[in-house]
């Protein structure tokens, strides 16, 4: 897979915690959402409603998986995106149209889901 970061913008939690930004490398991505490992401290957790930034487009999505890792106090998310807008989608489409290139693959609609190694 290409070297894609996604920026996550995690609301806060509890009364003295702080809204943040992180950046995570990508794990998997298609049309409907992506994955990304995160640090346990990360602050994100399954059902939490975020805001994804991809190149320069941003949705809104929500954490619908947490599954741990072999590393410890690291796991792999799984989000989905909430109506996307067209420009969102571009912004996708061409990472993993690109990914696809790169890994020798033929893009096609049907072979929507970009996943690494």
């Amino acid at each position: 897979m290409t070297d894609v970061e996604v920026e996550v913008w995690i609301p806060r939690a509890g009364m003295l915690g702080r809204a943040k930004t992180v950046e995570f490398p990508a794990a998997d991505m298609s049309m409907f959402g992506t994955s990304v490992y995160a640090n346990a401290s990360s602050g994100m957790k399954k059902g939490q409603v975020v805001q994804i930034t991809i190149g320069s487009e941003s949705t809104t999505a929500i954490i619908r998986s947490e599954e741990k890792t072999n590393e410890k106090k690291r796991s792999r998310f799984g989000i989905e995106f909430i109506q996307p807008s067209d420009e969102f989608l571009d912004e996708v489409r061409i990472i993993t149209n690109e990914a696809r290139r790169l890994m020798g693959e033929q893009v096609g609609q049907e072979n929507l889901w970009l996943k690494s190694a």
